[in-house]
């Protein structure tokens, strides 16, 4: 594995923001699992830096619910529970709905064919069950109408939302559930499609549907 020594940094990014983002990174992706205890001596050997980064990127990862300290268990990454899902879907279907809306509403010709190409290929890999692909082109699709919203405080409110939810995207195990493939692809093309004819509402609405149906899947595949 590569080493923070290995990384050319920007002179502002210090050590401890970089070993922040690589342990938060592992978390989302699942490379540190879900109750993993996590041991600052194996972690400095890890990551290939002194404990001072690692203690600095353990508090900030705690703030933000990716690992919890107890003192009898020690420090370990924070498990996914329904509630967990619940609470998190719960706000982003809000938020991303009015994303989503506000996207419609501000969406260009040539953003149009890069979200609906991106959606083409999303529904050929649900149709096909290949599912681990299907995630990350997901993920793409959600943060294309994220980012292009336009607001800049939406965005602060769900970037921390959105790692949280790729956490929990990437733990749930897609068994071949069709009825789960169907609604995924039939709201992800009515969302395309409404932005495309600038029907904001309906984009709205139908983001906000596929997002309820989203943390039903996760909460019933939970293990």
């Amino acid at each position: 594995m590569a080493t923070t020594d290995d990384i050319i940094l920007p002179k502002k990014v210090s050590k401890s923001d970089l070993v922040y983002y690589q342990m938060k990174e592992d978390i989302v992706s699942g490379k540190l699992r879900a109750g993993e205890p996590l041991f600052e001596r194996q972690l400095c050997t890890h990551y290939g830096v002194s404990r001072t980064p690692i203690r600095d990127a353990l508090k900030r990862l705690a703030l933000e619910n990716f690992v919890e300290t107890s003192p009898s268990y020690g420090t370990f990454v924070t498990k996914i529970t329904s509630d967990v899902i619940l609470d998190t879907y719960n706000i982003r279907e809000v938020l991303e709905g009015l994303a989503c809306r506000l996207y419609a509403k501000r969406i260009t010709p040539a953003e149009k064919r890069k979200l609906k190409k991106l959606n083409d290929r999303l529904v050929h890999l649900m149709k096909n069950k290949a599912y681990k692909d299907a995630v990350k082109v997901d993920i793409s699709f959600h943060e294309r109408i994220m980012s292009g919203c336009g607001s800049a405080t939406l965005i602060a409110m769900l970037s921390p939302i959105a790692e949280q939810i790729n956490r929990i995207t990437y733990s749930t195990h897609y068994d071949d559930d069709d009825t789960w493939t169907e609604d995924t692809v039939r709201l992800h093309t009515a969302i395309c499609e409404a932005i495309i004819n600038d029907d904001a509402a309906t984009a709205e609405s139908k983001m906000r549907e596929h997002i309820a149906i989203s943390r039903n899947h996760h909460v019933t595949t939970l293990l």
